[in-house]
């Protein structure tokens, strides 16, 4: 949101004029940019900065104070053209991480929120989520970025949080916060997670740098969008392909990646994968005999 307020004329300013305000002031802490333009020849400056500041990182307001003498006045100047969003993409070495860390996790837990969703970018969280059998859960106020019906959806971290789920945050060996801020409401008044440094493994990903360790230190901390995270499509697949093909430091961090983690993830790891197989044999057995027992 841009919002342009009326201010007295600059011959007038504190001298406490009838509707002068100190807008810096008034909204300093609400806006993440309070300015006054005080030249028409600086409004395409001004307007361009406005719309890259409100529209980049964590999406916020800004306020800009027209005075009356400026809004009079006249320039010769060229229009600026449309802002162009900025938003920051994960590197290849923190996707191998989160990947590494996800798969030693015994008890993960991934809490979606924040703004900067689109219909993308949830169906394809919602494809990760099922691929790896995560639980999931939304942020206060941030319940439509996950179907709530879904067999992965295990409720809302919000206000008046159920204690069986606060349990279960609790007790995550592996928190993945995406989008998320990690602010009062979504932890229960941050009694969910130690400050500074939480009992559980915490991947943070924030589309605003600010926010990162602002509370708490994560063990992975990743500055990114919310579009940018996850993608499931074929040519992201050839992208990455041919820069591996191109890069050889790269291809070589990688094979030493999977080499380090063959005995702790799952598709290496036989022993847990049978254990987890016959668990699920005898969990199917016991609901097809519960249900023979109650005809």
């Amino acid at each position: 949101m841009i919002l342009f307020i009326g201010q007295v004329g600059n011959d007038f300013v504190e001298r406490e004029a009838f509707q002068e305000v100190d807008y810096r002031r008034m909204y300093g802490q609400m806006a993440k940019w309070v300015a006054q333009i005080d030249r028409a020849e600086r409004v395409p400056e001004y307007l361009s900065h406005a719309f890259h500041c409100a529209m980049s990182g964590r999406k916020g307001p800004v306020v800009l104070a027209l005075p009356e003498d400026m809004l009079r006045e006249t320039a010769a100047v060229p229009d600026t053209g449309p802002y162009k969003e900025v938003v920051a993409h994960p590197g290849a070495g923190d996707i191998a991480t989160l990947r590494a860390m996800l798969a030693q996790a015994q008890r993960p837990l991934v809490m979606l929120g924040g703004s900067g969703w689109n219909p993308e970018a949830c169906s394809d969280i919602r494809r990760f989520i099922e691929a790896n059998g995560l639980a999931a859960g939304c942020a206060f106020r941030f319940q439509d970025l996950f179907d709530n019906s879904h067999a992965n959806y295990i409720g809302d971290i919000g206000i008046g949080l159920n204690p069986k789920l606060a349990e279960r945050v609790k007790l995550a060996d592996l928190l993945l916060v995406i989008g998320a801020r990690l602010g009062e409401m979504t932890t229960s008044a941050y009694t969910l997670l130690a400050v500074p440094r939480p009992a559980q493994k915490l991947i943070h990903v924030h589309a605003g740098a600010e926010e990162l360790g602002r509370i708490y230190q994560a063990d992975l901390p990743i500055n990114a969008g919310m579009p940018e995270l996850v993608t499931e499509s074929l040519a992201d697949c050839e992208r990455l392909m041919l820069d591996l093909a191109v890069s050889p430091e790269k291809l070589s961090d990688l094979r030493r990646k999977l080499q380090e983690n063959r005995g702790s993830c799952p598709l290496f790891d036989t022993p847990r994968f049978v254990q987890n197989l016959e668990r699920a044999y005898e969990q199917m057995f016991d609901a097809y005999a519960g249900a023979s027992r109650g005809s």
